[in-house]
């Protein structure tokens, strides 16, 4: 399973207690929800104490077991989230996925509440790769360090530092990175879709 880690700013981020909130504003109980979510009520349990950090997969099913996106468990109150202009390296918030083969740097999600567009810096290691879900959208991806393969539908490009491409995100996409060094790139997704 591909574990998440919240870099920064971690002291805003409260995953298990919204879960639970959302459990139980809709009369699950633990059973109930590590039923429909395949994980012991265990395991849940520790995760609503924020002793377990969820998988990108297990964040995913909880979103669509709750119908929330699944930016809900990163986002903090709409009172604190006013609208900003700036943003500061030291807010950003960082997460490590896939065996810590991939880094996002999540760009707009403090500056508004609400964002229509998400803006994501990636680092993607050597030897990574990640396969992202089908779902209605637009992506453009620009590269700005190091050289990644993208795979859409069933065409295959490889994109250098300073390429760029465009995609609806309806159809099966995977970027892999089989340079001879780390890759970086800006990610742009329309609508967001995992900080919303």
């Amino acid at each position: 399973m591909t574990k998440i880690q919240i870099v920064r700013p971690h002291q805003e981020h409260d995953i298990g207690g919204k879960v639970r909130a959302l459990r139980k504003a809709r009369n699950l109980t633990l059973e109930e929800l590590a039923k429909k979510l395949e994980v012991t009520a265990s395991y849940l349990s520790r995760l609503e104490r924020n002793h377990n950090l969820p998988s990108l997969p297990l964040l995913e099913r909880l979103a669509g077991v709750f119908d929330v996106d699944i930016g809900t468990f990163f986002e903090r109150t709409i009172a604190e989230a006013k609208p900003k202009r700036v943003l500061h390296p030291d807010e950003q918030m960082e997460i490590i996925a896939y065996q810590g083969r991939l880094v996002i740097k999540y760009f707009a999600h403090i500056l508004y509440p609400r964002p229509s567009l998400e803006v994501m810096e990636n680092l993607l290691k050597k030897g990574g790769r990640v396969v992202f879900p089908t779902r209605a959208g637009e992506c453009c991806m620009i590269v700005i360090e190091g050289e990644i393969n993208v795979e859409v539908g069933q065409e295959r490009y490889t994109l250098d530092e300073g390429d760029s491409i465009y995609y609806t995100t309806d159809q099966f996409r995977r970027i892999t990175n089989s340079g001879r060094k780390d890759a970086r790139y800006i990610s742009i997704l329309y609508p967001p879709a995992y900080i919303k």
